[in-house]
């Protein structure tokens, strides 16, 4: 009874003035591995978050106190992990399960500062979890806490504003910026673009979302009414059909097989400013490749299936990136997110550049390319004008 009393003594009276952090290891149920517990900010009120650390994912929750004391109690009285370090700025406790009670020791203090993230001003720079549109689209809940089954979803968000934060970074805001997102499908990254850059980036900036299935265009200009984004539209097309010669990037991301050169063509064809694709599936190549006609050390290699399906994938995207060159862009290929994600995680951006170019040795490169692997055709230099075609 002294033991249980403790425990509820220490948590009844949890020190949250100096409070740091705290971990709750060596689970006695199935799944989870550890508990990592620190205080955070959530509009300007100090919280206390919980990150359930599981083996292949992380699950963050933000509680306020007295929903912590809840949350610490029913885990401890549960008896579902054994070990639970607690650090405070004025000491250290050490809560261990024991012969079916829960021991606590107090220990000197081995920290000095509360480790304080500000949950809205770091954790989400580039796109806040509170925001109406990703409850709409059912990443959140009511509360702005993300969904168990949307935690890999909201990562590519995100990841996604942070590597386009830097390429619009200089981007004047008396310059309109005009976007067409090619193939937006339900308009995750659509919303979470047009929002960093208009209301965090304060740019004049207009953004199109392009797709083919009305029901998803209905419901996403639905939504941009609702959260009050003007400038954000969803038009129903295709990206061959799409015109307006006032657009100056296009993004293509997860684009199947030839859409994502479609989406460059276009790009190519208006001299838009920027170009970022993120190529989807490569059947096109894949298919056109003549293992008999490749140079004879590739020939083995491309005997086996997997093998030959991420050669295509490379090559293709290498042929992309050449003629991009080509048309005066400068490219880079970068990892969109981690594998674990997508195993489709290549990003292309490319950047209009004044730097002139030789075509022709461009085209020396991407011919012998093809040659080296047999392949007969790439779809991305059947649409360019007869002028630059092989």
């Amino acid at each position: 009874m002294e033991e249980k009393e403790a425990l509820l003594n220490f948590i009844s009276e949890f020190d949250f003035d100096h409070f740091v952090k705290a971990t709750l290891s060596v689970p006695k149920i199935e799944g989870i591995k550890t508990i990592l517990i620190k205080k955070t900010i959530v509009k300007k009120q100090e919280h206390i978050q919980f990150v359930y650390r599981y083996p292949t994912k992380d699950i963050t929750k933000n509680y306020d106190f007295k929903s912590f004391k809840i949350e610490l109690e029913r885990i401890l009285t549960h008896k579902e992990f054994e070990i639970g370090n607690f650090f405070f700025e004025t000491k250290d406790v050490i809560l261990n399960w024991k012969k079916g009670v829960w021991l606590l020791k107090n220990v000197k203090a081995s920290m000095k500062k509360p480790e304080t993230i500000s949950h809205d001003h770091i954790k989400n720079r580039f796109v806040e979890e509170q925001a109406d549109y990703l409850k709409l689209l059912g990443i959140t809940n009511h509360e702005g806490q993300i969904f168990a089954a949307s935690q890999d979803k909201f990562k590519q968000i995100h990841r996604f504003v942070e590597i386009l934060s830097p390429i619009f970074e200089k981007w004047s805001d008396q310059k309109k910026l005009h976007i067409a997102d090619m193939g937006c499908g339900k308009g995750y990254l659509t919303f979470a673009l047009y929002d960093y850059l208009t209301n965090k980036k304060k740019l004049n900036a207009i953004i199109e979302g392009v797709e083919i299935r009305n029901e998803l265009v209905q419901t996403c200009n639905q939504y941009a009414e609702k959260v009050g984004f003007n400038h954000l539209k969803f038009i129903k097309n295709t990206i061959q059909s799409y015109e307006n010669q006032s657009i100056n990037a296009i993004i293509a991301l997860h684009a199947c097989n030839t859409a994502t050169c479609d989406a460059i063509f276009k790009g190519i064809k208006q001299n838009v400013e920027f170009i970022i694709v993120a190529p989807c599936c490569h059947q096109q190549v894949r298919k056109d490749i003549l293992i008999e006609n490749a140079d004879p050390s590739l020939q083995e290699i491309m005997k086996y299936g997997i093998f030959a399906e991420r050669h295509a994938e490379i090559l293709t995207d290498l042929i992309r990136v050449k003629i991009l060159n080509a048309f005066g862009y400068q490219c880079k290929a970068i990892e969109f997110i981690s594998d674990f994600h997508t195993h489709k995680n290549v990003m292309i951006i490319a950047q209009k550049h004044k730097k002139h170019l030789d075509k022709s040795i461009i085209y020396s490169e991407i011919e012998a390319l093809m040659h080296q692997y047999g392949l007969k055709r790439h779809y991305l230099l059947e649409l360019l004008p007869k002028d630059y075609q092989m």
